[in-house]
Protein backbone atom coordinates (compact mmCIF):
# COMPACT_ATOMS: atom_id res chain seq x y z
CA UNK A 1 0.00 0.00 0.00
CA UNK A 2 2.88 2.41 0.63
CA UNK A 3 4.71 1.68 -2.40
CA UNK A 4 1.35 2.23 -3.93
CA UNK A 5 0.60 5.99 -2.38
CA UNK A 6 4.68 6.63 -3.19
CA UNK A 7 3.87 5.41 -6.73
CA UNK A 8 0.90 7.81 -7.07
CA UNK A 9 2.35 10.54 -5.55
CA UNK A 10 5.38 10.96 -7.18
CA UNK A 11 2.86 10.24 -10.85
CA UNK A 12 1.18 12.90 -10.00
CA UNK A 13 4.34 15.16 -9.26
CA UNK A 14 5.19 14.19 -12.55
CA UNK A 15 2.09 14.98 -14.23
CA UNK A 16 2.52 18.35 -12.85
CA UNK A 17 5.91 18.78 -14.51
CA UNK A 18 4.55 17.70 -17.40
CA UNK A 19 1.47 20.43 -17.32
CA UNK A 20 4.01 23.15 -16.71
CA UNK A 21 5.75 21.88 -19.86
CA UNK A 22 2.59 22.17 -21.83
CA UNK A 23 1.49 25.71 -20.51
CA UNK A 24 5.03 27.01 -21.28
CA UNK A 25 4.82 25.07 -24.56
CA UNK A 26 1.64 26.44 -25.42
CA UNK A 27 2.84 30.48 -24.47
CA UNK A 28 5.81 29.69 -26.39
CA UNK A 29 3.43 28.76 -29.26
CA UNK A 30 1.18 31.88 -28.51
CA UNK A 31 3.91 34.35 -28.40
CA UNK A 32 5.35 32.61 -31.52
CA UNK A 33 1.88 33.45 -32.99
CA UNK A 34 1.93 37.13 -31.83
CA UNK A 35 5.20 37.72 -33.61
CA UNK A 36 4.28 36.22 -37.04
CA UNK A 37 0.96 38.08 -37.01
CA UNK A 38 2.77 41.25 -35.90
CA UNK A 39 5.64 40.73 -38.87
CA UNK A 40 2.88 39.90 -41.10
CA UNK A 41 0.54 43.00 -40.33
CA UNK A 42 3.76 45.34 -40.55
CA UNK A 43 4.63 44.04 -43.97
CA UNK A 44 0.86 44.61 -45.03
CA UNK A 45 1.29 47.53 -43.56
CA UNK A 46 4.33 48.56 -45.76
CA UNK A 47 2.68 46.68 -48.97
CA UNK A 48 -0.11 49.56 -48.55
CA UNK A 49 1.97 52.05 -48.40
CA UNK A 50 3.92 51.43 -51.29
CA UNK A 51 0.89 50.84 -53.42
CA UNK A 52 -0.40 54.01 -52.35
CA UNK A 53 3.11 55.88 -53.43
CA UNK A 54 2.70 54.32 -56.88
CA UNK A 55 -0.70 54.73 -57.60
CA UNK A 56 -0.04 58.33 -56.32
CA UNK A 57 2.63 58.99 -58.87
CA UNK A 58 0.27 57.24 -61.40
CA UNK A 59 -2.47 59.14 -61.10
CA UNK A 60 0.16 62.50 -60.53
CA UNK A 61 1.33 61.80 -64.09
CA UNK A 62 -1.58 61.09 -65.63
CA UNK A 63 -3.26 64.32 -64.69
CA UNK A 64 0.01 66.10 -65.37
CA UNK A 65 0.16 64.73 -68.78
CA UNK A 66 -3.69 65.61 -69.44
CA UNK A 67 -2.45 68.92 -67.91
CA UNK A 68 -0.62 69.66 -70.98
CA UNK A 69 -2.84 68.17 -73.65
CA UNK A 70 -5.25 70.62 -72.52
CA UNK A 71 -2.96 73.36 -72.48
CA UNK A 72 -1.32 72.18 -75.96
CA UNK A 73 -4.83 71.41 -77.82
CA UNK A 74 -4.79 73.22 -81.15
CA UNK A 75 -7.28 70.76 -82.97
CA UNK A 76 -10.42 70.71 -80.43
CA UNK A 77 -9.64 67.13 -79.41
CA UNK A 78 -11.20 68.37 -76.42
CA UNK A 79 -14.45 69.74 -77.94
CA UNK A 80 -14.43 66.63 -80.04
CA UNK A 81 -14.04 64.19 -76.80
CA UNK A 82 -15.00 64.88 -73.62
CA UNK A 83 -15.21 61.35 -72.47
CA UNK A 84 -11.89 62.54 -70.00
CA UNK A 85 -14.20 64.36 -67.86
CA UNK A 86 -15.30 61.57 -65.72
CA UNK A 87 -11.95 60.29 -65.31
CA UNK A 88 -10.79 63.35 -64.12
CA UNK A 89 -13.31 64.64 -62.23
CA UNK A 90 -13.74 60.86 -60.79
CA UNK A 91 -10.16 61.86 -59.16
CA UNK A 92 -11.88 63.79 -56.28
CA UNK A 93 -12.67 60.80 -54.67
CA UNK A 94 -9.32 59.07 -54.65
CA UNK A 95 -9.33 59.50 -50.42
CA UNK A 96 -7.89 55.90 -50.32
CA UNK A 97 -4.54 57.37 -50.93
CA UNK A 98 -4.18 58.99 -47.74
CA UNK A 99 -4.39 62.84 -46.38
CA UNK A 100 -1.43 63.44 -47.21
CA UNK A 101 -0.85 62.35 -50.35
CA UNK A 102 -4.46 63.29 -51.21
CA UNK A 103 -4.20 67.18 -50.66
CA UNK A 104 -0.82 67.22 -52.77
CA UNK A 105 -2.52 65.17 -55.77
CA UNK A 106 -5.87 67.58 -55.51
CA UNK A 107 -2.80 71.00 -54.94
CA UNK A 108 -0.48 70.02 -57.13
CA UNK A 109 -2.19 68.28 -60.75
CA UNK A 110 -6.14 68.05 -60.31
CA UNK A 111 -7.24 71.50 -59.49
CA UNK A 112 -4.85 72.60 -62.23
CA UNK A 113 -6.00 69.75 -64.88
CA UNK A 114 -9.58 70.74 -64.34
CA UNK A 115 -8.70 74.47 -64.20
CA UNK A 116 -7.14 73.79 -67.86
CA UNK A 117 -9.58 71.52 -68.96
CA UNK A 118 -12.69 74.05 -68.80
CA UNK A 119 -10.00 76.57 -70.42
CA UNK A 120 -9.78 74.32 -73.26
CA UNK A 121 -13.16 74.31 -73.92
CA UNK A 122 -14.44 76.61 -76.84
CA UNK A 123 -17.24 78.99 -76.42
CA UNK A 124 -18.96 77.37 -79.01
CA UNK A 125 -19.23 74.20 -76.43
CA UNK A 126 -20.66 75.40 -73.48
CA UNK A 127 -22.28 72.02 -72.75
CA UNK A 128 -19.23 70.84 -71.86
CA UNK A 129 -18.91 73.64 -69.29
CA UNK A 130 -22.17 72.16 -67.70
CA UNK A 131 -20.98 68.92 -67.84
CA UNK A 132 -17.93 69.50 -66.36
CA UNK A 133 -19.52 71.86 -63.62
CA UNK A 134 -22.46 69.20 -63.16
CA UNK A 135 -19.51 66.45 -62.13
CA UNK A 136 -17.78 68.64 -59.73
CA UNK A 137 -21.47 70.01 -58.19
CA UNK A 138 -22.11 66.10 -57.86
CA UNK A 139 -19.36 65.49 -55.75
CA UNK A 140 -19.86 68.71 -53.19
CA UNK A 141 -22.78 65.85 -51.42
CA UNK A 142 -19.89 63.45 -50.81
CA UNK A 143 -19.65 62.11 -47.30
CA UNK A 144 -16.17 63.37 -46.99
CA UNK A 145 -15.38 66.49 -46.01
CA UNK A 146 -12.05 66.78 -48.11
CA UNK A 147 -14.16 65.83 -51.34
CA UNK A 148 -16.16 68.59 -51.08
CA UNK A 149 -13.47 71.33 -50.06
CA UNK A 150 -11.40 70.40 -52.86
CA UNK A 151 -14.81 69.81 -55.53
CA UNK A 152 -14.90 73.91 -54.46
CA UNK A 153 -11.45 74.80 -55.00
CA UNK A 154 -11.59 73.17 -58.62
CA UNK A 155 -14.97 75.03 -59.54
CA UNK A 156 -12.68 78.45 -58.15
CA UNK A 157 -9.95 77.36 -60.22
CA UNK A 158 -11.76 76.47 -63.25
CA UNK A 159 -14.10 80.03 -62.88
CA UNK A 160 -10.74 82.22 -62.53
CA UNK A 161 -9.08 80.61 -65.22
CA UNK A 162 -12.69 80.87 -67.41
CA UNK A 163 -13.89 84.05 -66.65
CA UNK A 164 -17.29 85.27 -67.31
CA UNK A 165 -17.81 83.16 -70.16
CA UNK A 166 -18.62 80.23 -67.80
CA UNK A 167 -21.77 82.64 -65.85
CA UNK A 168 -23.99 80.23 -68.14
CA UNK A 169 -23.42 77.39 -65.13
CA UNK A 170 -24.10 80.02 -62.41
CA UNK A 171 -28.00 79.32 -61.77
CA UNK A 172 -26.91 75.87 -61.45
CA UNK A 173 -24.45 75.96 -59.01
CA UNK A 174 -26.04 78.69 -56.45
CA UNK A 175 -28.28 76.03 -54.73
CA UNK A 176 -24.93 73.49 -53.98
CA UNK A 177 -22.97 76.35 -52.91
CA UNK A 178 -25.74 77.95 -50.45
CA UNK A 179 -25.70 74.08 -49.34
CA UNK A 180 -22.20 73.77 -48.85
CA UNK A 181 -22.48 77.26 -46.86
CA UNK A 182 -24.84 75.43 -44.55
CA UNK A 183 -22.81 72.46 -43.90
CA UNK A 184 -19.86 75.41 -42.79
Amino acid sequence: ILTDYADRSGGSQGDDDDDEEDDEEDEEERALARRIARRKRTRDEVNLEQLQEVEFRLVTHALETLTLCFAHDTQGFVDSSFTVLLAVVDQLDNVALGAERYARLMRNSLVPCVAQLAASVTKSKQEHWAALNHQLLLRCGSKAPAVRLWTLRCMTQMWRTVGEDIVSVLPETVPYLSELLQDT
